[in-house]
């Protein structure tokens, strides 16, 4: 089979692009991924699946005045600033080590997170104490009656105030 030459002086036709390409080449090659009106319905990567529990509440304000998910990621950002002034060979100092943990320890209070302990710096975090269930409600009794007591006695205050501005 032989293939028609053209003849002398002729050349290809030009496309439009001053590149020497047509513009239908160069688009099909970039864009591999065929377009539906939802986004893209054949990707080369699936979609990231969203397992968080904190997902709904990334715009939801702390006490600092950040939402939730500006803590959290100020959060990774003092956990690695940490890691690096852990290393002896950046020269940082304990003051260093020090101011780190402590931001840690605001971002998790901000964020209503269990606190860390950091033993080598001497500061210490939240202990949670696993207690069998009679324990724990033995406890919350005890402290309902406490407040119980003390919501009586201010409330008897209360009302001898009122009697008192009566007469």
């Amino acid at each position: 089979m032989s293939v028609a030459r053209t003849q002398y002086g002729t050349k290809p036709v030009k496309s439009i692009n001053k590149h020497g390409r047509s513009n239908r080449r160069h688009f099909a090659r970039q864009n591999r991924r065929k377009k539906t009106s939802d986004g893209y319905e054949f990707e080369k990567k699936p979609r990231k699946l969203i397992l968080s529990r904190f997902t709904g509440d990334g715009w939801t304000p702390c006490k600092s005045g950040y939402t939730r998910g500006q803590g959290w990621g100020l959060l990774h950002k003092a956990w690695i600033g940490y890691r690096i002034s852990c290393n002896p060979r950046n020269g940082e100092t304990f003051q260093d080590r020090l101011r780190w943990a402590v931001t840690i320890q605001n971002i998790q209070t901000d964020l209503g997170l269990q606190r860390s302990a950091f033993p080598t710096l001497g500061i210490e975090g939240d202990y949670v104490f696993a207690y069998s269930e009679s324990k724990q409600m033995e406890l919350e009794d005890l402290d309902n009656e406490l407040f119980l007591n003390e919501w009586m006695k201010k409330k008897r205050a209360y009302i001898q105030e009122i009697v008192t501005d009566l007469c």
